[in-house]
């Protein structure tokens, strides 16, 4: 695993906010708070989290806001290999973080492989 350094701290420093109280009415919310600045919210109410295909749709979701919260993992579009290794070290913290605040077996099992 990467050693990450303090630059690269400040850019992950995101916060996952997830509501558990309800689970009908759950919300993972993604705050950047790097110098994007971004606040990406992921709504899962409208899916059953008791079936595969509801927790499937999560972990998708869940994966495009920590992509869209780390910025690029491709050097193209990075732009430099020690950009993309920092938004891919930021986009593992913050999926796997996602993933521990929901609390559904199912999902840590999907994430896990």
């Amino acid at each position: 695993m990467m050693k990450m350094t303090k630059k690269t701290k400040g850019l992950i420093a995101l916060v996952f906010v997830v509501a558990l109280g309800m689970p009908a009415i759950g919300m993972a919310g993604v705050t950047d708070s790097g110098a994007r600045g971004a606040r990406i919210e992921v709504s899962y109410a409208d899916l059953d989290l008791a079936n595969s295909a509801g927790v499937a749709t999560l972990y998708e979701r869940l994966k495009s806001a920590a992509k869209q919260a780390c910025g690029p993992q491709s050097i193209l579009d990075a732009g430099s290999v020690e950009r993309v290794q920092q938004n891919k070290s930021c986009y593992s913290y913050l999926l796997g973080r996602a993933v521990a605040k929901v609390e559904n077996e199912d999902l840590r099992e999907m994430h896990s492989g």
